[in-house]
């Protein structure tokens, strides 16, 4: 004689699954649905007879009473657990929504400093062209200066070759 199948409906996936579980392996047979508007009306749900005494085959009432007092204290650590991982989950949203704030803050901060620094870099870049600018200029000015002070010195030793030349020849008049 096969025992009457349990209908077991609960939204929550976890009970369900442990509910079926521990009623399969106690021995009962189990019709397993999400939630009361899974049911199919074909579901073939089979109603003890109200006159089955507690000692019939497939009827230990006493047992599937206990069982079901399990269940519902499994039900009960599981909603509290719930409640226990839901607080966990707000706590630790809440912390990331401050480290997601803080780490903007940061980034906003480090933003500001690295455009600072590329406009000291910026700054930087034109002083250096400027000052290779200015030494390209003084070094260009110099060699202008070494080349007038050789035509100057040329010019002087000419000068001084003619200033000579005319002393010999006065000096070969008197």
């Amino acid at each position: 004689m096969s025992k009457s199948p349990l209908l077991i409906v609960e939204d929550d996936g976890l009970i369900r699954m442990d509910l079926v579980d521990m009623l399969t392996d106690a021995g009962f047979s189990v019709l397993d649905a999400g939630n009361a508007v899974s049911l199919s009306p074909s579901t073939d749900l089979i109603e003890p007879p109200a006159n089955l005494p507690l000692d019939a085959p497939g009827g230990d009432w006493t047992q599937t009473l206990t069982m079901v007092e399990q269940a519902a204290g499994t039900i009960r650590s599981y909603e509290k657990r719930f409640v226990q991982l839901e607080k966990q989950n707000r706590a630790l949203a809440d912390r990331a929504a401050e480290e997601h704030q803080r780490a903007q803050a940061q980034i906003l901060q480090l933003e500001e400093r690295l455009k600072l620094a590329d406009e000291k870099i910026a700054g930087a870049e034109v002083a250096l062209r400027n000052a290779e600018y200015n030494e390209w200029e003084t070094t260009v000015r110099a060699k202008r200066a070494e080349q007038r002070a050789e035509e100057a010195e040329t010019r002087a030793r000419q000068a001084e070759a003619y200033l000579r030349r005319v002393h010999e020849l006065l000096a070969g008049l008197s």
